[in-house]
């Protein structure tokens, strides 16, 4: 589900958030390119980085990226 006119940027950003933290709950962690990532969840790369960063700053998740600039995302303990 991508952004669209009828949705508020709120709405889509939590929508966005809540399937993110869905799939690394179910898989215990989630990896991929920014790339791989903004099309698995149907959005831009900058509303899934904002969307990324408020789950880090809640302490829900760990966000590291390798050297080959995949994304790892992981519960936080």
């Amino acid at each position: 589900m991508a952004w669209s006119a009828s949705d508020g940027p709120a709405s889509s950003l939590i929508g966005v958030q809540a399937r993110v933290f869905e799939a690394i709950a179910g898989d215990g962690a989630l990896v991929g390119t920014l790339g791989d990532l903004t099309r698995r969840f149907g959005t831009r790369s900058d509303d899934l980085l904002a969307c990324l960063d408020e789950l880090r700053r809640a302490g829900w998740v760990r966000a590291e990226t390798d050297p080959g600039g995949a994304l790892h995302l992981r519960l936080k303990p």
